[in-house]
């Protein structure tokens, strides 16, 4: 199993880190993670939190498109 709470919205390659999630997983696998959302909530606090970016359901969509993933929102 793979967690990342709070984690991949501070990592500035995004997609590399998902891909490196999936080259260590095996298969059955889970990945659990958080993410901040809501890109409208974006602001300085994000900034100062350092912070790369807010998902919604399309980014992330985006993001895990070469994961066999189920999303549950």
């Amino acid at each position: 199993m793979v967690v990342a709470f709070d984690v991949l919205e501070h990592i500035k390659n995004d997609h590399l880190a998902v891909k490196e999630i999936t080259r260590v997983l095996k298969k059955g696998v889970i990945f659990i993670f958080t993410v901040s959302a809501l890109n409208f909530l974006y602001s300085h606090h994000d900034k100062f939190l350092e912070h790369y970016r807010r998902y919604d359901k399309d980014s992330l969509k985006k993001l895990l498109n070469d994961f066999n993933f189920k999303l549950n929102y």
